[in-house]
């Protein structure tokens, strides 16, 4: 593939210099995120009446369910490797966690953005910082977004900090907090990912009755959790060759033999919480949701088999292929809990507008273009692993 290069360097003070190699597949994602940016303006220039198709009826935009909530459920790896490595003490998958803070870190800032953008009064975005509302699932989600973003960003200083080449002290002073972080990074987490579906346990009877339960809460949680297995299978894929040079297969054949017991218990639970609330039969209507539950299952549930075959689990191709199947269900679970399963209630007849479509593709490609530049540039994937003992 043709290459275009461009590089910048702001002075010749150490290893300050950035690089960028632009390839195709880059130049379409950038200019994905610049029709994304001209969106957002028209957006904030004519509001939102202007700029979606919106009403009382259907008061929601796409990215509410594709930047934020999927958003979210792709930041999931930050936490569920910080824990895997520091607190379950599995330290061969360490050289899988920068980027997966990474990840998560541009990931929360895209969901800042989808937020900024979806508010009526986006200059009024601070207020949950001096006007607490503590009995306000958004006020929970509000404070849980901001702490765990400055989290994140602290868990990544390390890799700012070699890249300028700080002094020892420094380097060993972020290590020695490093513990902290994870443990505040992982409560902060799991409280954010489970309250987002507590929204949802907030409007019973609008609901399709296949998502609508108490469990919300849990199913989302422990379903972020699958996804963060199939984002760093994906990622890692997806990476090889041009922005990690030392193969990362073993590592993640290790991390897809934890995939089928993740979906195991997020299954039982679904399927249990159906059973316990008599609407197992709401699976054999016929009805588009019900058709959409099926899928969401089988993405899901395909990729956890599938990776119970060593051969299929360290193989680069199925690595990636497994990954992607297991993002695409949690999305669409994230899809049928925000919009499929609201449609029947609210009867309306909603279309994202195209400045809609632009902005969240747009925050999407501009995630992966940043994601692609600091890897390029800053030593994310620079931790080799210890020699592979097998998948």
């Amino acid at each position: 593939m043709k290459e275009l290069t461009l590089a910048y360097a702001p002075g010749r003070v150490r290893d300050w210099a950035w690089h960028l190699t632009w390839t195709w597949p880059r130049v379409v994602l950038a200019l994905v995120a610049g029709a994304g940016f001209v969106a957002t303006i028209y957006r904030f220039i004519f509001g939102l009446g202007a700029a979606t198709n919106l009403s009382d009826e259907w008061p929601w935009a796409l990215w509410i369910s594709l930047n934020v909530l999927s958003g979210v459920a792709l930041s999931a790896g930050a936490f569920t490797m910080a824990a895997a490595v520091y607190l379950f003490r599995q330290r061969a998958l360490k050289p899988l966690l920068r980027p997966a803070i990474l990840l998560g870190f541009l990931g929360y800032l895209q969901v800042i953005m989808g937020l900024i953008v979806e508010l009526g009064k986006p200059w009024n975005i601070w207020h949950p910082i001096i006007m607490w509302q503590p009995r306000s699932a958004m006020f929970e989600v509000a404070w849980c977004v901001m702490l765990y973003t400055v989290v994140l960003f602290l868990e990544f200083a390390p890799v700012l900090l070699e890249k300028v080449g700080a002094k020892a002290r420094w380097l060993r002073a972020a290590q020695r907090i490093t513990p902290a972080l994870v443990v505040a990074g992982v409560v902060l987490s799991t409280l954010h990912q489970s309250s987002l579906g507590t929204f949802f346990v907030l409007v019973p009877g609008k609901l399709h009755p296949l998502w609508n339960t108490i469990l919300l809460p849990l199913l989302f949680f422990t379903s972020a959790i699958v996804m963060a297995i199939g984002v760093v299978s994906l990622m890692t894929a997806l990476a090889y060759g041009t922005l990690v040079r030392w193969d990362p297969a073993p590592l993640t054949a290790r991390l897809l033999r934890w995939l089928p017991w993740a979906v195991g218990l997020y299954l039982i639970l679904k399927v249990g919480d159906l059973v316990a609330r008599g609407q197992v039969g709401e699976l054999f209507t016929g009805s588009p949701e019900a058709g959409l539950f099926w899928l969401e299952l089988a993405l899901i549930v395909l990729p956890a088999v599938l990776a119970l075959q060593p051969r299929l689990r360290s193989s680069r191709r199925g690595q990636g292929w497994l990954g992607a199947l297991v993002v695409a269900g949690v999305i669409l679970n994230r899809f049928n809990v925000s919009h499929f399963g609201l449609r029947a209630w609210t009867a309306a007849g909603y279309v994202p507008s195209l400045p809609e479509l632009a902005i969240s593709l747009g925050l999407m490609a501009a995630t992966v273009l940043a994601f692609i530049a600091i890897a390029e540039n800053l030593p994310v994937f620079s931790h080799r692993p210890p020699a592979d003992r097998g998948a």
